[in-house]
């Protein structure tokens, strides 16, 4: 009887083991549970982050209307570009752009029809120029794009301001308001890697003003060397 007993005994602690043993199996597997789900969760908000601080980034880098890079960035870029001309022995060309006849946009049908012109402008230059190059707007109407290549390439120059100049003309063509935009193109090739990307931009903004006066004679672009 009494091995009985023992055996009963030994029976009934063992249930009370296993039974303490599965609340404990449980009691992990919803810590466990508990721990996953916040592993999830910080995984989340750090991708949330992640985007948010690459939002932040694009807004700081890229003007609001056209997407396209500010002031600030570009010449920012043109400095980091002189730098690399320096070493490498690339050539550049800085292209100071302005749209002739924009404010009579502005004036005649509103900044909302301006505003249109300005983003299909800029996708103009967007298809104009590859994807190595780096174009901006640096405000109003004024922009500024920046080639470079391994050796001076004069034709390339030519047939990019003859695209740029049938591409203006396809907005004319397709508004649905009676505009007479065109560009007037300063441009300037760097053959002095010590001056400043803020000296390079005046004198490109000057051959842009020259080309400007002349743009009744059919000319879009002023080259200086």
């Amino acid at each position: 009887m009494r091995v009985a007993m023992n055996r009963f005994d030994e029976i009934e602690e063992l249930k009370t083991y296993i039974s303490d043993l599965e609340m404990k199996i449980e009691y992990l597997e919803e810590q466990a549970a508990t721990v996953v789900a916040i592993c999830e969760e910080l995984s989340l908000q750090k991708q949330i982050l992640e985007i948010r601080k690459n939002e932040s980034d694009y807004i700081a880098q890229h003007d609001g209307l056209t997407g396209l890079l500010n002031r600030r960035t570009i010449t920012s870029l043109m400095k980091s570009l002189l730098m690399e001309r320096n070493i490498d022995g690339k050539v550049s060309c800085i292209y100071f752009i302005d749209m002739d006849n924009f404010k009579s946009v502005n004036d005649k049908y509103g900044h909302a029809a301006g505003d249109e012109i300005l983003v299909q402008f800029s996708n103009a230059l967007k298809d104009v120029f590859n994807d190595n190059d780096v174009i901006g707007r640096i405000g109003g109407d004024e922009f500024i794009a920046v080639q470079s290549w391994r050796k001076p390439q004069e034709q390339a120059v030519d047939r990019l301001l003859e695209t740029l100049s049938k591409k203006v003309a396809r907005i004319n063509e397709s508004s649905d308001h009676d505009i007479a935009i065109s560009a007037s193109v300063g441009i300037v090739r760097i053959t002095d890697v010590s001056r400043s990307a803020e000296d390079i931009l005046k004198e490109a903004d000057s051959c842009m003003y020259e080309a400007k006066k002349r743009v009744d004679k059919g000319y879009l672009g002023v080259v200086r060397a």
